[in-house]
């Protein structure tokens, strides 16, 4: 039977789909049968539809492979302009049944060598940026050979065959639940920001006090990320930690959050909005976070680790995204300043999340709250 398929790219990532039959995983791209009666081109875009919920238009066919007889792979470059997809369902399979499990952008290093190979055969290559992307690899050897795979048959070195960077002997090496074949996890902490002056944007001497203090217990990161307001910045340089980037995505809370659930409602009554409203505006937002985390993780070695700084609602709605099926009736009131969330990763699937509180700080006059307290929602630069 004939099958057909979709690339959709925005910049360097390509819309890929999570699949999931019994222990085995992988990520693809929207496709699926070619029915009686539509052409290849239309089942493209019909199963684009089915699974991630846009509407697509060809572009223009990027490559036919031959698997036998009656057994041919269509893949179409399908524009879905400024809509963003979401989970959808595969109509064969009962809503308990479901072999898709996931829909996001993703990166050409966020995938494993296998699902890579099949963007290949499907004419990536001929799709800008990516044939100029894959010219800047270098000559590095990453197939997966006999000599260069772990215990559990995984690759022994970093990106397309480059040595993974490592802190030395001070990086954890932590080995936990759901981590098969003894790769390390990789861990990364999301906190809140410290108290800042108000009205003003930048730190209070107490807020870079408390900052201070709790970064003398953390680190040390292979990565360090804030959202893009100046007291994120500063809060992680007042830890003693360089910044890597700044990102946008982590600095508001998104049009509609609060018509859903409070900014400062707790981990708790957000993750019920998420769960309650899969499609609102809480749960878009979380899905979005999570896909963040995930690059994060994957860009960092086994062992490593990562500290995220932004702001309260998004660190919950953070983790909620990474595991939306967790137990956080228990876990209090929303986050104070510096405190958050610790995230394990095996790969880029989020194993675990421990939340992080700090003891409670003095309140001096015109500051802008108490670690373990509260303070303004984010609307923005």
């Amino acid at each position: 039977m004939s099958r057909a398929q979709a690339i959709v790219v925005r910049g360097q990532e390509v819309l890929m789909v999570r699949h999931r039959q019994g222990e085995a995983e992988w990520w693809c791209l929207p496709g699926g049968a070619v029915l009686d009666g539509e052409t290849p081109a239309e089942a493209a875009l019909r199963e684009l539809e089915e699974e991630c919920r846009v509407r697509g238009r060809v572009v223009r066919e990027t490559s036919v492979v031959t698997y036998g007889p009656d057994d041919r792979h269509y893949t179409y470059l399908v524009d879905i302009g400024r809509q963003e997809p979401a989970l959808g369902c595969d109509p064969e399979h009962a809503a308990d049944s479901q072999v898709l499990q996931e829909v996001r952008w993703m990166r050409l290093d966020a995938l494993s060598e296998r699902d890579r190979a099949f963007l290949w055969t499907a004419g990536l290559l001929s799709v800008p940026p990516f044939g100029g992307l894959v010219l800047g690899w270098g000559d590095a050897v990453s197939y997966p050979c006999s000599n260069a795979l772990g215990s559990a048959g995984h690759i022994a070195t970093g990106r397309y065959g480059q040595e993974a960077g490592s802190l030395g002997s001070s990086s954890p090496s932590l080995r936990g639940k759901g981590d098969a074949g003894g790769t390390a996890l990789r861990i990364i902490e999301h906190r809140r920001h410290t108290m800042r002056a108000k009205p003003g944007r930048h730190l209070s001497q107490p807020g870079v006090d408390l900052a201070r203090r709790v970064g003398e217990g953390l680190g040390p990161f292979h990565r360090v990320v804030t959202s893009s307001l100046p007291r994120a910045f500063e809060t992680a340089l007042a830890m003693g930690f360089a910044v890597d980037e700044q990102v946008s995505l982590l600095a508001s809370l998104p049009d509609g959050f609060e018509d859903e659930v409070p900014w400062d409602a707790g981990i708790g009554r957000i993750a019920s909005a998420v769960r309650r409203r899969p499609d609102g505006t809480v749960a878009r937002f979380a899905h979005q976070l999570a896909a963040f985390h995930r690059d994060l993780a994957a860009r960092l070695p086994d062992g490593g680790r990562a500290l995220v700084i932004s702001h309260g609602g998004i660190v919950e709605a953070s983790a909620v995204g990474c595991k939306p099926d967790g137990d956080y009736a228990g876990w209090g009131p929303a986050f104070g300043y510096c405190e958050g969330v610790r995230m394990y990763f095996h790969g880029t699937r989020c194993e675990r999340i421990e939340p992080l509180r700090v003891a409670a700080a003095p309140d001096p006059g015109g500051q802008d709250g108490a670690a373990g307290g509260t303070g303004d929602p984010v609307r923005g630069v």
